[in-house]
């Protein structure tokens, strides 16, 4: 199976960004979580992402909605 690596790209007057490294972080434990099987980590990841995804739309059309609407 082919490993993923996360190169950094930088200047070379700085070291590595904060987000890089939360990236790299974020990788590692989908690929843990997959046992290395890196189309599984993917899907999984994929999947997380559409999850969050809803979850943020649906509470922020409630947020936006007048207090009567949400039955309070």
């Amino acid at each position: 199976m082919a490993e993923l690596r996360c190169g950094n790209v930088t200047h070379a007057a700085e070291g590595p960004r904060e987000s890089d490294r939360e990236v790299a972080a974020a990788i590692d434990a989908y690929l843990k979580l997959a046992n290395g099987d890196l189309r599984l980590a993917l899907a999984v990841s994929v999947a997380d992402g559409i999850a969050v995804s809803k979850l943020v739309s649906t509470g922020f059309a409630r947020w936006r909605q007048p207090r009567s609407r949400r039955g309070a």
